[in-house]
């Protein structure tokens, strides 16, 4: 969507488009991070549909999914769902649900600006130590410095900054707003 979104500015828009500056560093800030592990954000998709109704399954009910009622919604034993997830996705049955948690916990560290702890029972977590090992494996981060350079930039910025970001975070056209 911010890709899409981006493409409104030509090649040969001003080089002091202040929205589009702020923008298109936003959008370049993360990216060196997300290409240095081995997979960025992801969910497989699958070809089967009982795995297609797996995936589903997990994604609605992440907090309380496990291998049992997963198999169940996909109408397969627990036994012949873990082997079509290692034969059809390449990922064990811990390795699907770990990705699709962390994923998850990411988005609503990030977005819903969660605790830690709501965060962890959320993405179906019963232990925070557990969430914490698992985040910090898996981002290289721990999870309670995650929102933390988010909230000390915004306190950072001067009042018309914010709102320029938040008129982008809603989609519209920051440059013909006026500010109260």
């Amino acid at each position: 969507e911010m890709i899409n979104h981006a493409l409104r500015w030509g090649r040969d828009r001003p080089r002091d488009d202040t929205a589009a500056n702020a923008f298109f560093a936003a959008l370049a800030h993360p990216c060196p991070e997300w290409f240095a592990g081995s997979r960025i954000l992801w969910t497989p998709s699958a070809r089967s549909p009982e795995l297609r109704r797996a995936i589903a399954h997990v994604r609605v009910h992440l907090e309380t999914a496990s291998v049992e009622t997963t198999a169940r919604a996909a109408n397969l034993s627990a036994r012949t769902l873990r082997r079509r997830f290692r034969d059809e996705l390449g990922l064990s049955w811990r390795d699907f649900i770990r990705e699709v948690r962390m994923n998850r916990a990411m988005e609503l560290l990030s977005r819903e600006q969660l605790s830690v702890t709501q965060t962890a029972f959320a993405v179906g977590f019963n232990s925070i130590s557990a969430f914490t090992v698992a985040f910090a494996t898996r981002w290289s981060a721990l999870a309670a410095r995650y929102e933390a350079p988010t909230a000390a930039a915004c306190r950072a910025r001067p009042v018309t900054d914010i709102a320029l970001w938040s008129a982008l975070d809603r989609g519209e056209d920051p440059t013909t707003r006026t500010e109260p």
